[in-house]
């Protein structure tokens, strides 16, 4: 709700409207930069971010997202369906065409391979949650490590759901710099 009320602009689409963010509380500062960037982007082409889902797909941070209207859709269109692969799993995802905001989105989602999803700290993609890859800190790893995979996915949403509200303090300082900035 918080990214919503930040970033007004945004528009919410496919599960993205239903769901909303669908991965760790972790990666909060990350969306919110790339919002942040984003949002620079979109002023000077003149677009609006359409976001249709936000997740976390083989243990990075996947934003699947276009731009509408502006002169970047008109000069390359809105996506185009590129291969992604992991293992022997295969799949298509939609990417945007413009070459400057393509560079953006792929900077924010390999950099989530590098950050605990539920903490915001310094991690690696080193074991699995349940079958699905995450990255975590050493602590979070060691914790995860330890518990029976029927209780791993509960003590993971336990703990995201602590970290979120140093997550969200670290957000609203970002959000105040920027206004005390706007308001220079």
């Amino acid at each position: 709700d918080r990214i919503k009320k930040e970033f007004p602009d945004i528009v919410w689409g496919g599960s993205a409207a239903a769901w909303g963010i669908e991965c760790g509380t972790g990666w909060g500062l990350l969306i919110y930069l790339f919002f942040l960037d984003t949002q620079a982007f979109c002023v000077n082409s003149g677009g609006k971010l359409v976001v249709s889902q936000i997740k976390n797909k083989f243990g990075t941070l996947r934003l699947y997202c276009h731009l509408s209207g502006g002169a970047s859709e008109e000069e390359n269109g809105r996506s185009e369906f590129v291969p992604e692969q992991f293992g022997r799993v295969f799949s298509f995802r939609p990417y945007p065409r413009d070459p400057t905001f393509r560079a953006l989105l792929t900077y924010y989602e390999q950099a989530s391979a590098h950050i605990c999803e539920l903490c915001g700290e310094a991690g690696h993609i080193d074991q699995k949650i349940c079958s699905w890859l995450t990255p975590l800190c050493h602590p979070h790893a060691a914790m995860m490590e330890e518990l029976r995979h029927d209780d791993a996915q509960e003590k993971f949403d336990e703990i995201d759901r602590k970290s979120a509200t140093s997550i969200l303090a670290r957000i609203e300082q970002l959000a105040k710099e920027k206004t005390d900035k706007q308001g220079v």
